[in-house]
């Protein structure tokens, strides 16, 4: 099953949603499943452009070399195998040539042999278990009565290879060379078929019909909306090069990775009821077009045939599909491989590195995390990931790449972390608009010559009410001195710094009115580290800010933070770096007293935050 940001139900295209000059939002049609009500299943989320004429009439995903042919059955097989011989020292016994595993055929004649399965390595034999378990399990794993039948393998899943090769093929290059770890062979076809195997349970942004959710091949599901299949043709792989993942109505997947529209033309009511066969379409557009789009799906062109309804303004609020041309069941955007794979990343990954020149040549050390996160609203305290480099090596430059999809991206700031050093990477949209898709690099040339080890935190936080966010992933690239000795310790290398955020429980709070000793709020921290920097974040409502006194203590030391400053101005955000508290042990409570000095106006603690870095 696809895991993480998964959403379902069809988007309806409402393009009264924003201002004349800018993107609409695509959303759900079911409120229930809105992304901003549902914190655990957001929808595709994003800010599209939905301006006809600003689409592209073709576009192409960037090219990662992948072969149109799917891995088969046995390739899987002897890729696993394979990887049980080099990874965990498997070996077959003498009899393991002669034991039968089982599949539909085998199992109809019970000549099939337990015994096989007990013989696997552990990758192979988690494959197994997930690809035919249910029909040796001695359990009624699809509820129809029979235990363990062979027709359907007792409702073994069959599509999940088909989604994680899908994935796989989307995000990350194809291996080009064999390559040899611990004496075993891998063919450039084995690690395909690894590299598949690991996105076994891919995280990805799903757009589909409300019923997509638990059996997506369900005769009953309508398929996604033709106006939001051009839309995500246009603003996925048009413009942002990306491939795009499909699935049909009889589960199996496949992806996109091109696309051009061969005819577009203008069509009045009686055309479209011609076009429709007969059947009146419930939108009411201002105009209707006419679309035939060639789309490169795997290894075949696949001719897409539909109608776009477009507004006044010229923006596309939905569509309808014409019978003869062809049509998936819904489509989603891989994010990254899941964590339940029969294979280890880092292995894969290994493997991939050494099949592929360029990147045997490129003197970086790559880390990633798929995140998959909701971003709160304002007050509410951000979102953080940490990724940890394990080896001393000298950075000559660091590049971090984000996605994220947010509501309004003019709210968002997204900030690095690394030890005592705070890089701002984004901070509300300075490109301008509120696109809701990040998806960049930037670089930071302030490491050269430091020592990369240690952990890196990034911090995705939202600075205005009304909208909030999902980070999907981030990666750190780090550009090295010395890549042929990247695990060697640096002289005089410092032991690894610490760094952790802590935020409230409880707020918001109200701030007594007039009251000197005001409304005390408490962190307690339980890591015993020496402080070497605090930074405090708070966030107060109040019509006179000028009545406000707000201060932090921490083992007997007090810090103001505010003292009754900004004369008639209302609100306070306070982002505050306490260097006196540098030297202080963290252990311990740190209480935040917020005061009102002056009666007539109520104020609250919407939260506050504590950032400690520290050894």
């Amino acid at each position: 099953m696809l895991t993480g940001c998964a959403a379902s139900a069809d988007p309806s295209l409402d393009a009264a949603s924003k201002p004349e000059d800018g993107p609409t939002v695509v959303v759900p049609e079911s409120p229930a499943t809105a992304f901003h009500t549902s914190a655990t299943r957001p929808t595709f989320g994003v800010a599209l452009d939905t301006q006809l004429d600003a689409l592209r009439f073709e576009g192409r995903a960037q090219d990662h070399d992948w072969p149109r042919e799917r891995p088969s059955d046995d390739e899987i097989v002897g890729a696993l195998t394979a990887y049980d011989r080099a990874f965990h020292g498997w070996a077959p016994s003498a009899r393991f040539a002669t034991l039968r595993p089982l599949t539909r055929a085998s199992c109809e004649r019970g000549a099939w042999d337990p015994a096989y399965y007990d013989e696997l390595g552990p990758a192979m034999r988690a494959f197994t278990d997930r690809r035919d378990g249910a029909a040796r399990n001695r359990v009624d794993d699809d509820g129809d009565g029979a235990i363990d039948e062979c027709d359907d393998l007792d409702g073994a899943d069959t599509t999940w290879v088909g989604r994680a090769r899908a994935a796989a093929r989307a995000l990350e290059p194809a291996p080009l060379d064999a390559v040899e770890h611990h004496g075993v062979r891998f063919e450039p076809r084995d690690v395909r078929a690894l590299l598949a195997i690991m996105h076994g349970d891919p995280r990805a942004l799903v757009i589909g019909d409300r019923c997509t959710l638990d059996r997506p091949a369900r005769r009953g599901c309508a398929p996604i909306n033709a106006g939001a299949f051009h839309l995500l043709l246009g603003n996925v792989v048009g413009d942002r090069e990306r491939a795009l993942a499909i699935e049909r109505d009889d589960g199996e997947s496949a992806v996109i990775d091109g696309y051009r529209v061969v005819l577009r033309l203008e069509r009045g009511e009686a055309e479209v009821l011609r076009l429709l066969g007969g059947r009146e379409s419930a939108l009411r557009p201002s105009r209707w077009v006419e679309l035939v789009v060639d789309v490169d799906v795997d290894a075949a062109v696949e001719r897409h045939h539909f109608l776009l309804a477009v507004d006044a303004r010229g923006h596309v609020i939905g569509g309808e599909w014409i019978a003869d041309g062809a049509r998936p069941a819904w489509a989603w955007l891989p994010v990254g491989a899941g964590a339940s794979a029969p294979v280890r990343v880092d292995h894969v990954r290994a493997l991939l590195r050494s099949a592929r020149a360029d990147l045997r040549e490129r003197r970086t050390v790559e880390l990633s995390r798929v995140v998959d996160r909701l971003v709160p609203d304002w007050p509410e305290p951000g979102v953080s990931s940490a990724i940890e480099v394990r080896d001393h090596v000298v950075a000559e430059r660091a590049t971090v790449h984000v996605e994220l999809l947010h509501e309004a991206l003019e709210d968002a700031q997204v900030v690095l972390h690394r030890g005592l050093d705070r890089v701002v990477l984004f901070d509300r949209n300075p490109r301008g608009g509120d696109e809701g898709w990040l998806w960049a690099s930037f670089t930071i040339d302030e490491v050269a010559g430091d020592d990369a080890y240690g952990q890196w935190e990034l911090f995705v936080v939202d600075r205005e009410r009304g909208a909030i966010g999902h980070l999907l992933r981030w990666s750190l690239e780090l550009e090295v001195h010395d890549p042929s000795a990247p695990s060697t310790t640096l002289d005089g290398a410092q032991p690894p710094r610490f760094l952790r955020t802590y935020t409230t429980v409880g707020a918001p709070l109200d701030v007594p009115d007039a009251l000197s000793d005001g409304l005390e709020s408490t962190i307690a921290v339980h890591d015993d580290v020496l402080v070497e920097r605090a930074i405090v974040h708070a966030r107060v409502t109040h019509p006179y800010r000028g009545d406000l006194r707000v201060v932090l203590e921490h083992e007997g030391l007090e810090r103001v933070l505010h003292d009754r400053t900004g004369a008639g101005a209302d609100d306070l955000a306070i982002e505050l770096d306490a260097r006196e508290l540098a030297g202080m042990h963290a252990r311990g409570a740190w209480t935040l007293r917020v005061e009102d000095h002056a009666p007539g106006d109520v104020g609250r603690l919407e939260g506050w935050a504590l950032e400690l870095a520290g050894r």
